[in-house]
């Protein structure tokens, strides 16, 4: 392992990282597949997590982990893209991975308290804005990509609208935390769009090595 190639890396780290993230992030204390929590009830997720101490805070540390590997992947196949807006995206890419990292820290924190709503409020402040942050790196990081030869162009062309959709959805979130559970189904399926994408452009770096 300490001669693999960047590419080689690069392609793992675009599989593996948002799908180690995703399964993390569902089956989580208060996720969709376990306790699918609405996220606006702040009291009740609070309980969810401190009731499930253990597994919240590995849940959290492998979300983590997975965010990491995957911007290391993204971050590879912009080097290697060498364009302009992909740069610009990435930039986006890394205040959304830094936002959903802490805010993981936050909830081991709330893992570990019985009494954290205003905590949990914040949490929930810094997972908007990194959606936000998200779908913009996205946007330019799929238009970017889409004009090389690698790249499959309409699906790069899907990745960008449905993180257009994905971005009106987190700004509706934020402005009303009503809708965090309607706005969380739209960034699961987006979330989901992005982790195929990622695969399919793992695989081609793996091929390319």
């Amino acid at each position: 392992m300490g001669n693999i190639s960047v590419n080689k890396l690069g392609g793992i780290s675009l599989i593996v990282g948002p799908v180690l993230a995703l399964i993390f992030y569902l089956i989580g204390p208060g996720g969709s597949l376990n306790g699918n929590i609405d996220p606006s009830d702040g009291q009740a997720f609070v309980s969810e997590l401190s009731s499930n101490t253990a597994f919240a805070v590995i849940s959290a540390i492998l979300v983590s982990m997975g965010l990491v590997t995957l911007f290391h992947g993204v971050s590879v196949i912009v080097r290697e893209s060498g364009d302009a807006l992909t740069g610009f995206g990435l930039k986006f890419i890394l205040l959304a991975v830094v936002g959903w990292v802490a805010s993981q820290g936050i909830f081991i924190a709330i893992a570990n308290s019985s009494d954290a709503g205003t905590v949990y409020a914040a949490a929930q402040g810094m997972s908007s804005i990194s959606a936000v942050n998200a779908s913009i790196g996205f946007i330019a990081l799929s238009l970017g990509l889409s004009g090389k030869d690698y790249i499959n162009t309409i699906f790069a062309y899907i990745v960008a609208l449905v993180s257009l959709v994905g971005l009106v959805a987190a700004v509706v979130g934020a402005l009303d935390s009503s809708q965090l559970q309607n706005v969380g189904i739209v960034a699961g399926i987006c979330y989901l769009i992005w982790t195929i994408w990622a695969i399919l452009i793992g695989k081609d770096l793996m091929s390319r090595d």
